[in-house]
């Protein structure tokens, strides 16, 4: 990644109202304020009784606020699997574009969730692209 990625934020607030805890989040410009590129990661524990899908699939049944424009797939990348979608949603004054992945290891959920301005989305794709390759889970 030829671009600087900086500023982790929000580490343990709700992140979005998914229902799941901020972990880190990281902006492009490093300038708090300037961001127009984000990478967040957050994480709950596994709910006894629920499966990752449905808890996926609540999380965006219940968003305030409302999304729109969602496509949901399966996702798959090396050892990575779960679930993916992508939509727009206000937050705060702008529109966003999301593409948020939930995955599941060893009984905890993750989303990983990239965002940045409809307009912006796809300038960004190819360093979210390279984010994402390199996450893998340490035993």
């Amino acid at each position: 990644m030829d671009e600087i990625w900086d500023r982790p934020t929000s580490p343990g607030k709700e992140y979005k109202g998914l229902g799941v805890q901020g972990i880190v989040t990281i902006q492009y410009p490093p300038y708090q304020g300037k961001g127009k590129a984000f990478f967040a990661v957050a994480a709950s524990p596994m709910v006894s009784g629920q499966d990752l899908e449905s808890r996926f699939t609540q999380a965006y049944l219940m968003a305030v606020p409302e999304i729109e424009d969602e496509t949901k797939s399966m996702f798959e990348r090396g050892e990575l699997s779960g679930f993916q979608i992508t939509y727009r949603r206000p937050w705060g004054e702008p529109w966003w574009q999301f593409s948020d992945i939930w995955l599941e290891r060893n009984s905890v959920i993750y989303v990983l969730s990239f965002y940045a301005s409809p307009n912006s989305f796809d300038t960004y794709s190819d360093t979210f692209n390279q984010i994402l390759e390199s996450i893998q889970f340490k035993d």
